[in-house]
């Protein structure tokens, strides 16, 4: 990266806007094939992959960016980031892919692929230049130039360093993501696993509380709350497959009903037949109304408040 000059007697300060993006991008893309594989974050947190859309339909708002932690080998169409920069790496990438997928769902997965190793190598960074000033003054600099409202999914990213036993909250929604894959139910968004921790840990500003005010007032809970959240999931998701019929993620119209199901099987543990009937009802009714299309955030939190009262058996599910 070209600098210009600094003018001789003069200081100049620089501000580097998402260092972490760049630390990783370079983790993940300078990582050699030989590189140690393990369970252990150390090892792990490095091989990162993209995986590639096989049905069509486009995955809009959620990351498809993650991890794999677990002793087999990923799945056919997870591309790891590294090969994207290494020809031979690329190409034994597409051959072992070709194994598994065919005709235009292999096409597709290679233009998608094609895409994102353009989009990558053309990535710039973006460089802010100050001349004079002190250390403090760059950091304050920096810090205005990130402030706002943070969406949901940087939150999660946030609160990443917060340990939950011996991992942290990003290694347990990796985990419960990796879980359903391999049950074969697909690869629940990063996103919709953190909100419906956020959900079960009482919070019901899941959408787009700033960081400040969940540190404050849901960080603890957060913590406490994702082995509930945990098993609660797993539960919603044998409802959606069993009671429903759906038998993959992306069938789901509405990511935040699996959210609110999760929410449901937190508070109730009873499986009362009745209260599973009416659930089966709103499950149908809210989807062929498009009930939760563009969610705004006061129909999710009455949304939260209507669920968790129809659980606890002060109240019934008006959809």
């Amino acid at each position: 990266m070209k600098l210009p000059p600094v003018r001789p007697g003069s200081s100049v300060s620089y501000i580097l806007d998402g260092h972490q993006r760049l630390s990783t991008l370079y983790g993940c893309l300078r990582r050699p094939a030989n590189a140690r594989r393990s369970t252990e974050q150390r090892d792990w947190m490095w091989w990162v992959y993209r995986t590639l859309d096989s049905s069509g339909r486009g995955t809009a708002g959620s990351s498809r960016y993650r991890h794999w932690n677990s002793d087999g080998a990923p799945p056919a169409e997870h591309l790891p980031v590294r090969s994207i920069l290494r020809t031979m790496d690329y190409l034994a990438y597409e051959r072992n892919l070709s194994k598994h997928v065919h005709g235009s769902t292999l096409d597709r997965m290679l233009h998608e692929a094609e895409q994102l190793a353009q989009r990558i190598k053309s990535y710039k960074l973006a460089v802010v230049r100050l001349s004079g000033g002190s250390l403090n003054q760059a950091v304050e600099v920096f810090s205005r130039l990130n402030s706002g409202r943070q969406s949901t999914d940087r939150l999660a990213s946030a609160l990443t360093h917060a340990t939950v036993a011996s991992e942290s909250l990003a290694d347990r929604v990796t985990e419960i993501q990796e879980r359903t894959v391999v049950s074969g139910f697909g690869d629940i968004p990063a996103l919709t696993i953190f909100q419906a921790i956020l959900a079960v840990s009482g919070e019901e500003d899941i959408q787009g509380v700033r960081r400040e005010a969940l540190t404050e007032r849901a960080e603890g809970r957060i913590r406490n709350s994702v082995e509930n959240a945990d098993v609660a999931l797993e539960k919603a998701v044998d409802f959606l497959r069993q009671r429903i019929g759906v038998p993959h993620v992306r069938l789901v119209p509405y990511n935040l009903q699996i959210v609110l199901l999760t929410l449901f099987f937190h508070v109730d543990r009873r499986l009362d037949e009745g209260k599973l009937s009416v659930l089966l009802r709103w499950f149908w009714n809210t989807s062929l109304a498009g009930y939760f299309a563009g969610a705004d955030p006061s129909l999710v939190q009455d949304s939260l408040r209507e669920m968790k009262d129809f659980a606890a058996g002060r109240g019934y599910l008006r959809s």
